[in-house]
């Protein structure tokens, strides 16, 4: 990126609860502005593909105008503006495909959650078919399993363990993707040089590496606040 921070400014890494002061400080200072660039963005959802482009593109905008306060060299609307409308449809396809990326890996991880069940049951069943064979017929320890009250329950129990297991890898999992590419429109909002949706999505892929637990953690503190 070509800006230069200004001198007493530091853009290394943040801790969780700096990010979440900055932004409450900036959200504060600035919140009638933030509140109608937002509020006229999600008017602008009502007109279809060209309004959901705008819609993007002022949230683009928002986030140049925050990053701007952060680095101390703040801009006018009309400043940042020119230079957010010109990727006005980088902001869409950005979008279409961050949206598009994301409901394929949801379905590739629920799959894979389906057949891990799917494998599991089937381990269960040849054991228990192994063990029919070891200490009698398998129909009579299914039956036997069945009958006492105490094996119900702790195979009851196992298949809940199993079943919370496996959404909590499912959420983990899509929650880690997700804070992959949250980032995807900064770059396009505040990179002079001009760049691509998919340039965007792979700078944000880039830049949240090694950062996706303190970013879980400032969506959750600020899910929280808000």
């Amino acid at each position: 990126m070509s800006y230069e921070p200004s001198p007493n400014q530091s853009l290394g890494p943040l801790s969780i609860g700096n990010v979440v002061n900055v932004g409450l400080r900036i959200y504060r200072d600035h919140f009638k502005l933030y509140y109608r660039l937002a509020f006229i963005g999600y008017l602008w959802l009502l007109v279809p593909i060209y309004g959901w482009a705008k819609f993007s593109a002022m949230f683009g905008l928002i986030s140049r105008l925050a990053f701007k306060e952060i680095i101390e060299r703040p801009e006018t609307v009309n400043e940042a503006r020119r230079h957010v409308n010109p990727r006005m449809w980088s902001f869409f396809r950005a979008g279409i495909l961050v949206s598009l990326i994301t409901f394929l890996v949801s379905l590739i991880t629920l799959g894979a959650a389906i057949l891990v069940v799917f494998i599991i049951s089937f381990v269960i069943g040849i054991l228990i078919g192994v063990l029919g064979l070891i200490f009698g017929n398998s129909i009579t320890l299914l039956d036997n399993l069945n009958t006492l009250p105490e094996n119900s329950i702790a195979m009851t129990i196992i298949g809940l363990l199993v079943v919370i297991i496996l959404m909590i890898v499912f959420f983990f999992g899509l929650s880690w993707f997700i804070s992959r590419l949250l980032i995807y429109e900064i770059p396009l909002a505040i990179e002079e040089n001009s760049i691509g949706a998919r340039a965007a999505i792979g700078r944000s892929w880039k830049l949240t590496q090694g950062f996706i637990l303190r970013i879980q953690g400032i969506v959750v503190v600020g899910f929280l606040i808000s």
